[in-house]
């Protein structure tokens, strides 16, 4: 089912709505949603907000294969903003193929435990790199913690 049928078969309902979208919701949009904060959304219009500031200006701006081959995640850049902005870019990049995307991904990660085990396990789609890449978010935003609270306990 579309979301534009979705929507039409809510007669205006809010809650119907974010809860259409969240049904229909599939690739870039269904991964961008996934990274929201749990209780984040409060409502429909929170929601659509959201969607329009993430999504803002995609359609007017097409990237090419060499624009994601050249986005490397920064040196002390969290995984998860990498990931975020990577999912911005490839939006963008409508007329690239998944073979492309998966790779241009993997060689914009510095080398480290992350980009070896997608060497070995390489995704064999989009989704299943986003799978991949939102399991080790969630390692790495638990590794910076766990550093984060060594440092300040060696402080004390």
């Amino acid at each position: 089912m579309s979301f534009k049928v979705a929507v039409a078969s809510t007669s205006g309902n809010e809650a119907m709505l974010a809860k259409s979208f969240v049904i229909t919701a599939e690739g870039d949009a269904l991964a961008w949603y996934s990274m929201l904060k749990p209780s984040s959304v409060h409502s429909w219009e929170d929601l659509h907000d959201k969607i329009l500031a993430n999504f803002k200006g995609f359609i007017s701006e097409s990237l090419t294969s060499m624009d994601l081959f050249q986005y490397k995640q920064n040196q002390g850049e969290a995984l998860k903003d990498y990931f975020q902005k990577f999912v911005q870019m490839k939006a963008k990049a409508p007329n690239v193929s998944e073979d492309v995307v998966i790779e241009a991904a993997i060689k914009g990660l510095p080398i480290g435990p992350f980009a070896a085990y997608l060497a070995r396990e390489k995704p064999r789609t989009i989704k299943d790199l986003y799978t991949k890449f939102e399991k080790y978010c969630r390692s790495n935003n638990d590794l910076r913690r766990r550093l984060e609270e060594q440092n300040q306990s060696k402080q004390f």
